[in-house]
């Protein structure tokens, strides 16, 4: 069997947990570090990543993804990650800052509407197309500058994950919410962009002899 990695050249994974995912509220643009538990998984996360032909290293600007990225980095013996804006959270709006409990108090329906897909942006936030066009644009920028076919894992957030999945099309797997650490695979050639199946934090913490638990 060819695994999809294989022929691929982009790894983009969620964050790990940040202080405000242990207490479930909406991040967007804001910009908490990640908890103690966040900085565990990353290290336990980081040996399992060593066989999968990563040579570089990209994150978004805020500091949950940032500090995700350095630690990986780090672990792998790679340059310091780069940093681009581009690959930041969706804004969330009104939403921002809010449990999942209050948010559904707040706005029903507009809820029910977003997680039947039938909402383009939070009230407030950035549209799905809005994240798509930034996002892209950054992988077609720094994926195909890494040298020698190896992969560059790119450090993001699980609501541009979900964005990218609403716009693009995937392999007919579970798509939607993403634990942190959790991601998917994509090739990027000629300013087009194809996305593999998911990335499971777990596999590759398992072969290497780590019990990855995310959130």
């Amino acid at each position: 069997m060819i695994h999809f990695w294989a022929m691929t050249n982009a790894l983009l994974i969620r964050h790990a947990q940040s202080t405000w995912n242990a207490e479930s509220r909406a991040q967007g643009w804001s910009d908490p570090p990640l908890s103690e538990a966040g900085v565990a998984q990353v290290y336990r996360l980081a040996p399992g990543l060593a066989g999968l032909g990563i040579g570089g290293v990209a994150s978004s600007d805020l500091v949950r993804a940032r500090t995700t990225a350095g630690i990986l980095a780090g672990s792998l013996g790679l340059a310091p990650p780069s940093i681009d804006a581009r690959l930041r959270e969706r804004e969330l709006g009104w939403w921002t800052g809010h449990t999942g409990e209050e948010t559904e108090a707040g706005w029903p329906e507009e809820v029910a509407a977003w997680r039947a897909h039938q909402l383009d942006r939070p009230p407030g936030g950035e549209s799905t197309d809005s994240v798509t066009r930034r996002v892209t644009a950054a992988l077609v920028d720094l994926v195909p500058g890494l040298a020698g076919g190896a992969v560059l894992l790119l450090v993001t957030h699980g609501g541009v994950i979900s964005a990218l999945e609403r716009r693009l099309p995937h392999p007919p797997d579970r798509s939607g919410a993403h634990p942190n650490l959790s991601g998917r695979w994509a090739a990027v050639a000629g300013g087009e962009i194809t996305l593999g199946s998911r990335f499971d934090p777990a596999s590759v913490a398992s072969a290497a002899g780590n019990r990855l638990e995310t959130d």
